[in-house]
């Protein structure tokens, strides 16, 4: 223990003694290395330095070497260009009916209210029951639902 005696809350009491060593090697010595000499903890050391108004040390937590600043990525603008569709030609409507047509033929019908119907018959795309200007007809991307309520997906708010 130091040469000092304790308060009744049991903090220790620093002598002149004490005072003036502190003084002498707070500037040689580290904090960890004066509370082995003194037997105070090292807090003790550093508030009754801060009291006595030392210096402060700078801290010892690493090898000197500094860290490399992380540099800010910078990403390349992306731009989107547009693009049209190539325009697809309406071929003849061969007018076949329900017993001439094949399973690669186009399906699109044409007549009705009293008259026969016929299919177009030209060729069809794969996957599909339709020739490429019939499916563009018929089969277009559904448009992005615009719910004025729920719309999150273009919330500019707070981030």
């Amino acid at each position: 223990m130091a040469n000092g005696t304790r308060y009744g809350n049991g903090q220790p009491q620093w002598s002149r003694q004490l005072t003036i060593t502190l003084k002498e090697l707070w500037a040689t010595w580290t904090a960890g290395e004066l509370c082995k000499l003194t037997g105070l903890s090292r807090n003790a050391i550093i508030g009754k330095a801060w009291r006595l108004g030392l210096p402060r040390k700078k801290a010892s937590g690493g090898n000197g070497t500094k860290k490399p600043q992380r540099v800010p990525r910078i990403r390349p603008p992306v731009f989107y260009v547009p693009t049209l569709p190539s325009p697809i030609l309406e071929l003849d409507f061969l007018g076949l009916t329900i017993d001439e047509i094949r399973s690669y033929e186009c399906h699109y019908p044409h007549g009705g209210e009293g008259t026969a119907i016929t299919f177009c018959g030209q060729l069809v795309e794969h996957g599909s029951s339709y020739c490429p200007y019939h499916r563009n007809l018929c089969c277009h991307q559904a448009s992005t639902r615009r719910d004025s309520y729920n719309d999150f997906m273009n919330f500019r708010g707070v981030r």
